[in-house]
């Protein structure tokens, strides 16, 4: 880890003295993807509700984030333990309703019976349990009410050198900075997200789960795991809207465009013959990248066809074609600037579900 001044040492080493015990979720809002479901709690005594909206305010200095990340982050990081053992969390996450909805990102959880959450101070059980294939995520429905909430932010947005904390405990907060957001070469599905943010700090990759924040203390991704010196970043704007989906409906529909499609703006040695001279979208290149009887077949998308942009968005250097997906629902129809044969021309798709 790398603190650029005292105070940041200081709280290096008030995280490894006090270890990783403990922990709850700090008051904040989200925005707007969950403001149905805040205002039907209908508890007048919550904290800030997830529909309200407060000023954005950016810290002047360093210090000012890490005081107002110490402060409002730290004393709400939700913690996993195996029932009767809290010698060590199994994983780490972010409360994202104040009736006990948090996520969480570990590969395989020892089943509900078998855990508790500590948040706040408190032990809560675990009534309800919700995996999301598309990520690996895990939703938890605590037994609890009156629980501060996460701030939501932007993890596709960063770039690098964006100052990021990642609060492994109520006693550890880790300060990061982003060293790379990267969307892998080669053809990928449109309905899985690919983005991936990593820092230069392997230790917290050990804390899988653990909510990583902006200077802002916005949650903006969750830790997957870390190796050769780096620790990977899950991206948390598509689990959002898988979350409001699962209240919506009480299931999680990922939405599927059916295509696997490869990036111009971070794929190499690829002829001009495919790309039609492009150098940004997404090439459908080949016959398989394109499933047979999903939204992009039943579209009329072929194979050969370079999406440009969904929705008035390009596909670009900074936006790939499965963040677009994943920003939308199951039903959603989604308006594609496609380029065929040279000339470019524009195709609604309605997203089926994975």
């Amino acid at each position: 880890m790398k603190y650029s001044n005292t105070h940041a040492i200081k709280t290096t080493f008030l995280a490894l003295l006090l270890g990783l015990g403990g922990g709850t979720i700090s008051a904040a809002l989200t925005t707007n993807y969950l403001n149905d479901y805040a205002v039907s709690l209908g508890q007048a005594s919550t904290p800030p509700r997830l529909s309200e909206e407060r000023p954005r305010t950016t810290p002047m200095t360093y210090a000012d984030a890490v005081h107002a990340v110490t402060e409002g982050v730290l004393p709400g990081v939700a913690q996993i333990y195996a029932v009767g053992s809290f010698a060590k969390p199994i994983a780490s996450g972010a409360v994202l309703t104040s009736d006990g909805w948090m996520v969480t990102l570990v590969d395989r959880l020892p089943g509900m019976s078998g855990l508790s959450v500590v948040v706040g101070g408190h032990v809560h059980s675990i009534v309800k349990e919700v995996a999301d294939p598309s990520t690996g995520a895990t939703f938890l429905k605590l037994d609890a009410t009156n629980l501060p909430v996460f701030a939501f932010g932007s993890g596709f947005d960063l770039l690098p050198g964006d100052q990021l904390f990642a609060a492994a405990s109520p006693s550890a907060l880790f300060s990061e900075s982003l060293v790379e957001s990267h969307i892998p070469a080669g053809p990928l599905s449109a309905d899985a997200l690919a983005r991936r943010l990593s820092v230069a700090d392997p230790l917290i990759g050990s804390f899988p789960g653990t909510p990583v924040v902006n200077a802002r203390g916005e949650l903006v991704g969750l830790v997957e795991g870390g190796a050769f010196g780096f620790s990977t970043i899950l991206p948390t704007d598509g689990l959002l809207v898988a979350f409001n989906g699962l209240l919506r409906e009480g299931v999680i529909a990922n939405p599927s465009l059916g295509v696997l499609a490869t990036d111009l703006s971070h794929t190499i040695g690829l002829s001009e013959k495919d790309t039609g001279g492009l150098s940004q979208g997404a090439l459908l290149l080949g016959p398989s990248s394109i499933k047979k009887g999903g939204a992009a077949a039943v579209a009329g998308l072929l194979a050969g066809d370079v999406i440009l942009s969904a929705d008035g968005t390009a596909i670009d250097a900074h936006r790939s074609l499965d963040e677009l997906v994943a920003t939308h629902a199951v039903g959603d129809t989604l308006t594609l600037r496609v380029s065929r044969d040279g000339k470019e021309i524009e195709i609604k798709v309605t997203l089926g579900a994975m």
